[in-house]
Parts: structure tokens; sequence; C-alpha cells
């Protein structure tokens, strides 16, 4: 979700990496950060784990194996604190504010 043509749940059929995810969300839109991209890993009740990678020039980290209920957010250009990007995409998809404040501090 966020930066990507077309955002939203997909079924993966077999295992995927981070940046097959972004081409399963039609790729970037114009004004994607693609050196921001993050996948979050929610780990039940011991948070969420937010591992960033580069887009932008791919290697090894963008070859993250997505596992079930990840989910990979694209920045946008121009938003000088991640949680200030994320936040809004969050609340919308219902996270509780502790979840946003755990991201936050992440």
């Amino acid at each position: 979700f966020g930066e990507v043509k077309k955002p939203g749940p997909y079924s993966m059929d077999r295992p995927i990496t981070a940046l097959e995810a972004l081409t399963f969300g039609g790729g970037f839109n114009a004004g994607a950060n693609r050196e921001q991209v993050v996948v979050m890993r929610s780990h039940g009740g011991d948070g969420i784990e937010v591992i960033p990678f580069d887009a932008s020039t791919p290697g090894p980290d963008g070859l993250l194996q997505i596992k079930p209920n990840d989910l990979v957010f694209v920045a946008r250009s121009g938003v000088g604190v991640f949680s200030e990007g994320v936040a809004p995409y969050l609340q919308g998809l219902g996270y509780s504010i502790s979840q946003v404040a755990a991201l936050a501090l992440a």
C-alpha cells in the first residue's frame, strides 16, 4: 500500500520477494519514494517489525521473502519522517493507536 498503482491485499500462491510484491501492486506512482519502501511484519502481541529497503537500486534486501499478513508500504516523495507518511495509512486500515505508536518508535 502507499504510493503504488494498485494497492490492496493480494493472495500468494507461492513464496514471493518484497520486489515481486511491488509488481503485484502495479509498480510505483509518480510521487513514490522508491528509496523508502518498508515491509511491516506483525509479531502478534510482540509488536511490529519494520524492515526497510531501497527499491530504487534493488539489492539483496529487496529479496526478503514476504510472509502472509506482511504489509509492503511505499512512502510519498517529500515526506520528512516515516511515521508522518505511514500513520494515515495505518489508521485507515484500522490499526490501534498503540500499534501506530509502536511503529513510530521502531
